[in-house]
């Protein structure tokens, strides 16, 4: 009936939009085109990445539903041998603090066992893959340093004005949000104030 087709159309749309994430970070030049997206992703302005790793590496597939239940974004995740890859797909232009605020989320309900790394978010199609690659090399820097469970590439690279990511780090995940709001706010000085907001 009516609802196997819907079903079946759903079902494609996932694979689809699945094939479009490893194709992007796969990074096949030139595969992934606006055209797609906006098949896919008819809404989306901006798009970001997680790379996840799971401590015991089991249970990628409740991690994925919990995505899902949290994510604020339309997202597509899928298993790229020990990490687990989301694509968060976003109608509107994107703040550092919604991705931070998610991973928050995540991470709480894992504890300690869930590393997050963080892509910037890119509007370009073509330019995606670099947040996937952001997000990868700070999953590393992370799992290295053993301190922190997740991050944006600008706390574990920069250090702007001698303001370093840990100082920020610290004050968010014990919650003092008045603290880090002041020193996000030293670092993403370039960044417009009014589209950030806790």
């Amino acid at each position: 009936g009516e609802k196997e087709v819907h079903q079946k159309e759903q079902d494609s749309l996932h694979i689809e939009r699945e094939n479009f994430l490893l194709k992007i970070f796969q990074q096949e030049e030139g595969t992934v085109t606006e055209k797609q997206k906006k098949a896919l992703f008819p809404e989306m302005k901006c798009g970001f990445f997680f790379v996840m790793k799971l401590v015991d590496g089991k249970d990628a597939d409740r991690l994925k539903q919990q995505i899902e239940r949290l994510s604020p974004f339309q997202s597509i995740t899928v298993q790229n041998g020990n990490y687990v890859v989301s694509l968060f797909v976003s109608t509107k232009e994107q703040s550092k603090l919604d991705s931070l605020l998610l991973a928050k989320k995540l991470q709480t309900l894992y504890e300690n066992s869930l590393w997050i790394g963080i892509g910037y978010s890119y509007s370009l199609v073509g330019q995606l893959y670099k947040s996937y690659h952001e997000a990868l090399q700070t999953l590393h820097v992370l799992k290295k340093n053993k301190r922190v469970h997740y991050s944006l590439p600008l706390l574990t690279e920069m250090k702007a004005d001698g303001v370093n990511g840990e100082e920020l780090f610290f004050p968010l995940i014990q919650g003092d949000f008045q603290t880090a709001w002041m020193i996000t706010k030293e670092l993403l000085d370039e960044v417009d104030q009014t589209e950030l907001y806790v």
